[in-house]
């Protein structure tokens, strides 16, 4: 029985791991994939500082997705650059000190909606999922008072295997 109870726990934590898997905006079929951060404020409950470094890809582009992701999950990991970004990112924006971003714990988006997966505010929604270009890696930082930043981060579009492996290198 404690297998099965052990089982049960590692299948929930697994679905948690993956925010919202395959709801793309099917009409459009955009999708987006990458990392997303939700932080706690003062009230441990109230997750009000979301942070997502996403690349806004085709829905039938699952091989892209699945390197886009790695490479943002070993990024996360190992990469300084990567740091910076969130971190000059997130100074920006004037969510630190208040709120110690540990990217370490940011989590996979695989392809998800803007709308419904990645951006929080209702109000600031359509314009900030507009601001995405497609194959571009953007950081959205939204906070918990309506403050929110798009922020592309690498300059190349990543719509084919020689950006992808550029932008590899980048975070190297």
């Amino acid at each position: 029985m404690k297998i099965f109870y052990s089982l049960i726990v590692l299948l929930c934590l697994s679905f948690f791991n993956v925010s919202n898997a395959g709801n793309c905006d099917v009409e459009n079929r955009i999708c987006m994939c990458g990392m997303q951060y939700f932080g706690f404020g003062e009230i441990p409950i109230v997750r009000d500082i979301r942070i997502n470094a996403v690349v806004h890809v085709l829905d039938g582009d699952k091989s892209k997705c699945k390197r886009i992701v790695n490479i943002l999950n070993d990024a996360k990991i190992n990469s300084e650059t990567y740091k910076t970004f969130i971190t000059n990112h997130t100074d920006e924006l004037q969510i630190t000190p208040t709120h110690d971003v540990d990217i370490s714990d940011m989590r996979m988006q695989w392809l998800v909606s803007c709308t419904t997966g990645i951006v929080k505010d209702p109000k600031n929604r359509q314009k900030i999922c507009a601001d995405i270009k497609p194959y571009t890696l953007t950081l959205i930082s939204e906070f918990q008072d309506g403050k929110y930043l798009v922020e592309e981060i690498f300059n190349e579009t990543l719509n084919n295997e020689s950006s992808l492996n550029k932008l590899e290198e980048f975070f190297k």
